[in-house]
């Protein structure tokens, strides 16, 4: 199997830590061959969409890679595409879905793209939550800075604000009427009104830990609470969380099955769910992660699951 990953350049990676090297790794084993490239070379010339690729292997010590001259091919010319870029999903990272789109033809021949470039376009990781607003705690997604602080004093005058298009808990800010004026805070997160933010409820049981549960085929295969470090409401690993195993609550395994099921049907094979104290947070979608320490925790192999479910796609897709 021929497979590209469409990702961040690789001086922005963790071969130890990061997700992406996983999945080379069981498709290596596989006998597979893996191939590199960022959204910046991709191209279209004509009606034929191609890139600068450059085949990839890892190795056991830093700096644990090689590479092999760059060329140019068909996108057509893959078994598979992944499209593992981090976000911030921006204008640049919306082309890159309609290029590789392309790599189809009008029959829907051609590669399997994962995750679904369309459910891409269209499943905002902060906006998604709201297709299921029994699971979603109380949120304002609005271009007003005024309503947003209308919004903060409604909710008793704690919230957080979070801006769209980022990952990891960049652009997460903590609104605590009376310790700050989170007005101009608000005008700055909005661009003065030129962008949306999200304000939600500020849930204090971020502080004993935020799910993370990983969906393979619809299915939650793994899961972990991450615990935001000392003096931090923030659960994420860039910014010192830790984590530690964990069991899923009834409410839980619903919400799984409910957005998995959904993301399944749009296209979506891989993913990630945040969870504070029983309400969906966030939807993973473009670059889920945290395969490794999810492994760690719970002592078995997700690489090995998700590549079994890639085959069983290619298949479908194939036939």
């Amino acid at each position: 199997m021929k497979v590209l990953y469409i990702s961040s350049p690789l001086c922005k990676w963790n071969f130890v830590e990061d997700t992406t090297p996983v999945m080379m790794r069981e498709v290596l084993k596989r006998g597979g061959t893996t191939w590199f490239t960022t959204r910046r070379d991709l191209f279209l010339d004509g009606e034929v969409v191609k890139c600068k690729v450059r085949g990839i292997e890892l190795t056991d010590a830093a700096p644990w890679h090689k590479m092999s001259e760059p060329t140019v091919v068909e996108l057509s010319s893959f078994d598979v595409i992944h499209i593992r870029t981090d976000p911030p999903f921006n204008i640049e990272y919306y082309y890159t879905t309609l290029l590789v789109e392309r790599a189809r033809d009008e029959k829907g021949n051609g590669p399997l793209v994962l995750n679904n470039p369309s459910a891409l376009r269209t499943l905002n990781e902060k906006l998604a939550i709201f297709n299921f607003p029994e699971y979603v705690t109380d949120s304002l997604c609005t271009y007003s800075a005024k309503d947003a602080c209308a919004f903060v004093k409604k909710l008793g005058g704690k919230a957080v604000a979070k801006e769209l298009a980022t990952c990891s808990s960049r652009g997460v800010t903590l609104l605590h009427q009376g310790e700050e004026n989170y007005g101009p805070v608000l005008e700055r997160l909005t661009t003065s009104g030129e962008g949306p933010i999200l304000i939600q409820r500020f849930l204090e049981k971020v502080k004993e830990g935020e799910t993370r549960i990983t969906l393979i085929d619809g299915l939650p295969l793994g899961y972990m609470t991450k615990i935001p470090a000392k003096d931090n409401f923030l659960a994420s690993m860039d910014f010192g969380a830790t984590s530690k195993p964990c069991v899923l609550t009834p409410r839980e395994e619903e919400i799984s099955i409910t957005v998995g099921t959904f993301l399944k049907n749009n296209g979506v094979l891989f993913a990630a769910l945040d969870l504070i104290d029983g309400h969906l947070s966030e939807i993973n979608v473009t670059s889920p992660g945290l395969l490794k320490h999810t492994n760690e925790i719970m002592g078995t192999d997700l690489g090995i699951i998700l590549e079994d479910k890639v085959e069983e796609w290619l298949k479908e897709h194939r036939s």
